[in-house]
C-alpha cells in the first residue's frame, strides 16, 4: 500500500484542515433546530466527528478513483461501499445538527396567496386548495439568495381535527408535539384527526411546512410552522451507494463459487 500513502495522508491533512481551519459545524450552527440545546455543548465532539467523516469520505473517493482506472472491481466496490457510508452519516449529521424550525402567523383568510417573509431568505405562503381537491389547502414555499429565486415547491397540506383534545393538553400543544415528532403525528392520525403537511424532498434540503386545523368560518390567525433539513437526500443517496456496493461485492465473490 505505499502508493496510496500520499494520497491518504493528503486526504487526512484536507480533513482536518477542513474541521480545524474552516470549523463549519461552529459557524452555520444558529441554534434554530429541534435539538439545539442539547447540541450545544457538544460542538466540539460534532467537528471531530465531521473531521472523521471528511477523511473517510475523502480517503475513499481517492482509493475508489485509483481502482477504476486500475479496474480492479472488488477494491472499487469497497471503496464505494466506505464512501457511501461516509455519505450518509455525514449527511445524517447535518440534517440533525442544521436543522431549522420557524413559524409565522398568517391572517386567514385575508392573507391568503400572499408569500409571508421568514428568516434566511426563505418564504412561505398558504392558499386556498383548487376546486374539488381534496386538501386543506394549497403551500407554497420560495427560497432566495440574493433577491433571485433559486428554489421552489408548493404542494397540498390536509388537515382534519374532529376528535376532543387528549385530556390536559389544548390544541396548540398537541399540534407542538405532532410539529416535534412526525411519527406521534402519524400514530395520532386516524378516524377524525389527521395532518399531513407539504414535504418538499430536494437535493439540498426537505422542507415541511405545517398548518392546524383551518376555521372556515371567522377570520383568524392561523400559525404556519415551516421545518427544514439539509441533505436527506444525500442521506438516502450514500445508503443507496452502499447498498448497491455491498450487493455487487456479493455477486462478484460467488461469481468463482459458481464456476467450480
Amino acid at each position: 500500500m505505499p502508493r496510496y500513502r500520499r494520497p491518504a495522508t493528503a486526504a487526512a491533512l484536507l480533513a482536518v484542515a477542513l474541521a480545524i481551519l474552516l470549523d463549519p459545524v461552529s459557524v452555520r450552527f444558529d441554534g434554530a433546530g429541534i435539538t439545539a440545546a442539547g447540541t450545544i455543548g457538544q460542538l466540539d465532539w460534532i467537528g471531530g466527528l465531521w473531521a472523521a467523516l471528511a477523511y473517510l469520505g475523502l480517503a475513499s473517493a481517492v482509493r475508489l478513483a485509483a481502482a477504476s482506472r486500475e479496474r480492479q472491481p472488488r477494491s472499487a466496490l469497497a471503496a464505494g461501499l466506505h464512501l457511501g457510508i461516509a455519505v450518509a452519516l455525514a449527511s445524517l449529521l447535518a440534517a440533525t445538527v442544521f436543522d431549522g424550525v420557524t413559524q409565522t402567523i398568517i391572517r386567514w383568510p385575508e392573507q391568503a396567496a400572499t408569500l409571508v417573509a421568514l428568516p434566511d431568505g426563505q418564504s412561505v405562503g398558504i392558499f386556498p386548495p383548487a376546486a374539488g381537491a381534496p386538501a386543506t389547502a394549497r403551500a407554497v414555499w420560495r427560497l432566495e439568495r440574493g433577491g433571485v429565486e433559486v428554489e421552489r415547491a408548493e404542494g397540498l397540506v390536509h388537515v382534519r381535527d374532529d376528535t376532543p383534545f387528549p385530556a390536559g393538553l389544548r390544541g396548540s400543544q398537541r399540534m407542538v408535539c405532532e410539529i416535534l415528532d412526525y411519527r406521534y403525528a402519524r400514530h395520532i392520525s386516524k378516524g377524525g384527526h389527521m395532518i399531513d403537511p407539504f414535504i418538499h424532498r430536494g437535493l439540498w434540503r426537505d422542507v415541511q411546512v405545517w398548518l392546524p386545523a383551518m376555521d372556515a368560518g371567522e377570520p383568524h390567525d392561523l400559525p404556519v410552522v415551516v421545518k427544514t433539513f439539509p441533505l436527506v437526500s444525500w442521506l438516502w443517496g450514500g445508503l443507496a451507494l452502499t447498498l448497491a456496493a455491498a450487493v455487487a461485492m456479493t455477486v462478484l465473490q460467488d461469481r468463482p463459487r459458481r464456476r467450480t
